[in-house]
């Protein structure tokens, strides 16, 4: 009983009331001022710093990983991947210490940036085998794949400045079709993750929790 207290009991009820305020704080539309909102801020801002550090912990594990790839792994095409991106890494945290943020805002965005923008065109790769395996034959799909097609025309300059109108159909796209959807998620997540903690209070959902997950 004690483990689990402090396994699940106590966990869930520190986050429930984190969820609490948020929610609170937000449907209830309170003023500016109100220790309501001042709270919020504060859980937001101690929520950043933590996400800070975990981001920081991530970094140094993945750096990690691909050093001991590099070791194991010589001189093969991992071996390369590992060190190019090691070494990427090495350069542009020297570039910020050195030069200071704008310089290096000023890099990244002319070369990790383009690079990233190649990359997304893998998206077209990742997505046909998405649809190769789920086949498009029924509404579900077929609302996926148009919702797609029309995000990423919209992501396309040169197309759509000599078609402006498939910018507007992409941005009702993901404006009123996708983010409803969205919210329809979020909201039916946060249903049943409340469901789950008052399982998970009443020792009725044991799986995950008991595990430490």
């Amino acid at each position: 009983m004690a483990a689990r207290t402090v396994k699940v009991n106590i966990p869930l009820f520190l986050v429930s009331i984190v969820i609490g305020v948020s929610v609170a704080s937000y449907f209830l539309a309170l003023p500016e001022g109100h220790p309501l909102i001042a709270l919020r801020e504060k859980i937001e801002t101690s929520a950043t710093l933590i996400c800070t550090w975990i981001l920081l912990y991530s970094l140094v594990t993945l750096a990690l990983w691909h050093t001991r790839r590099m070791v194991t792994l010589k001189y093969t095409r991992d071996f390369y991947v590992s060190g190019v991106t090691l070494t990427l890494l090495i350069i542009l945290i020297l570039i910020y210490l050195a030069a200071g943020r704008s310089t290096f805002d000023m890099i990244y965005s002319y070369t990790a940036a383009y690079i990233s923008a190649g990359a997304i065109f893998s998206w077209i790769y990742f997505t046909w085998g998405t649809f190769q395996r789920v086949k498009i034959f029924n509404i579900e799909t077929t609302a996926l794949f148009i919702t797609w097609l029309f995000t990423v025309m919209r992501q396309q300059t040169s197309l759509i400045t000599y078609i402006p109108v498939l910018d507007d159909i992409g941005y009702w796209v993901e404006t009123a079709l996708a983010q409803g959807a969205i919210w329809a998620l979020y909201i039916s997540a946060g249903v049943s993750i409340v469901i789950l903690a008052i399982r998970a209070f009443l020792g009725r959902e044991r799986a995950p929790f008991e595990l430490g997950v």
